[in-house]
């Protein structure tokens, strides 16, 4: 790994942890902040949890399902 890529490396884990205290000070200010700052957090989590309950969902419909469920095979056509 050479020096240049090592500083920048070092440079981008500060900024994730600059851009995570910043968002855990707001979030330590919400119960003092205004209803339509609560609401649109409100949103924006209810949003996540949706995004990833159905990507949960459909995981386990493919991968766990029940065979007559999982998409049917093709089968090659014989010559004649």
């Amino acid at each position: 790994m050479s020096n240049s890529t090592h500083f920048v490396g070092i440079h981008v884990t500060k900024v994730a942890k600059g851009e995570g205290k910043l968002e855990l000070c707001k979030l330590q200010g919400l119960p003092q902040a205004a209803p339509l700052e609560s609401g649109a957090f409100s949103i924006l989590i209810l949003f996540i949890a949706t995004v990833l309950f159905l990507m949960l969902l459909s995981c386990f419909h493919c991968c766990c399902g029940k065979p007559k469920y999982q998409g049917s095979r093709v089968q090659p056509l014989e010559s004649i």
